[in-house]
């Protein structure tokens, strides 16, 4: 049942033409740069909340804004379409656009590796393929107006390895919160290791001096850099020219429902973001933490993996294992709130 304060459905279709007034779905594509002809799906709830999510790039997000502010970051390559992908080395980077979410995966998500004479470049080959079978919706429930996406990607080649990735993002009318349910499934007839990472992208302006991370973990550096910073993990400086990147790689305590979480709040603002994981599936949560000048972003990025890339998670017996026809289902939740 809807709250006292909250209109019925009677009570709004009473005062609307169209719940698109409200809250919809509005397909669109890009027209110019190095993602001419990309398709986009801009959601809106009705509570400030809008995003943007790219059916061909696996249905990643790309915008993300509540009440006008940008809670994400955008790295200046744009959402460019999947045939500028490099897939040598860290050529990834060249067709990284940020946003609030770009999915790693799913042969390799962290460092370029070789393994069984492979190679692997970073952050695999996932978000920069197409999605197919795309449907999205906007349809009452009750009292309820639900919103949702839908769509496949797959990582197949033909004598290879087939895995597909399902999708389904959802959230609703009056939702500050996006649900992001995934499936992998192994469609071969032999076993496949898999790697899973959520880059979740934070920035500007609620990435800024004053803001703090706010995570109940145990934790360590990954290298040197993160090692001599682990004073200020949680601290967000202004940008510095030169600066390194540092990783934190943390062991998150789950709430009693079994879901882990990391914040980023802006005090100045009173706003903040919030991803929730489950996690059992989903152990590790990478921190990347990158104030530099323009690249000034705040990473919280759970995974199934740590970033030292396919060859080091074989030795470690650290990626996930799906046998033939096998699946594994995740749940990730974008929030936006304030205090």
């Amino acid at each position: 049942m809807p709250s006292p304060n909250r209109p019925t459905r009677a009570d709004i279709e009473r005062r609307v033409g169209s719940m698109d007034q409200m809250a919809g779905i509005r397909p669109y594509s890009v027209e110019d740069g190095p993602g001419r002809g990309a398709r986009a799906l801009h959601v809106h709830t009705g509570s400030g909340l809008e995003f943007a999510a790219l059916p061909d790039r696996a249905l990643d997000i790309l915008d993300f804004r509540y009440n006008g502010r940008s809670l994400c970051w955008h790295s200046g390559v744009g959402p460019a379409s999947p045939d500028r992908f490099d897939p040598h080395g860290k050529g990834w980077l060249r067709s990284f656009f940020g946003g609030m979410l770009t999915t790693c995966g799913l042969s390799n998500a962290g460092a370029p590796s070789e393994d069984g004479g492979e190679a692997f470049g970073l952050h695999g080959r996932i978000s920069n393929a197409s999605a197919s079978n795309v449907r999205w919706g906007a349809e009452w429930a009750g009292d309820d107006y639900a919103l949702w996406i839908s769509g496949e990607t797959r990582e197949a080649s033909a004598l290879g390895r087939r895995l597909v990735l399902r999708r389904h993002i959802s959230t609703a009318f009056g939702s500050n919160t996006v649900v992001i349910e995934d499936t992998v499934e192994n469609e071969g007839f032999s076993e496949e290791p898999f790697m899973l990472l959520y880059h979740v992208n934070a920035g500007y302006p609620l990435l800024d001096e004053g803001a703090i991370v706010r995570i109940d973990s145990e934790f360590e550096g990954y290298d040197e850099h993160a090692r001599a910073g682990v004073a200020a993990w949680n601290q967000v400086e202004p940008p510095e020219s030169g600066i390194p990147e540092k990783v934190f790689i943390h062991d998150v305590r789950p709430d009693a429902d079994g879901f882990a979480k990391a914040e980023l709040y802006n005090p100045a603002l009173n706003l903040g973001f919030r991803v929730r994981w489950r996690k059992a599936e989903l152990p590790n949560l990478w921190q990347w933490k990158m104030l530099g000048d323009r690249d000034y972003v705040m990473g919280l990025e759970p995974g199934n993996c740590g970033p030292g890339g396919r060859a080091a998670a074989r030795v470690a017996n650290a990626t996930g294992i799906l046998p033939p026809r096998g699946f594994v289902c995740h749940r990730v939740e974008l929030e936006a709130f304030e205090e």
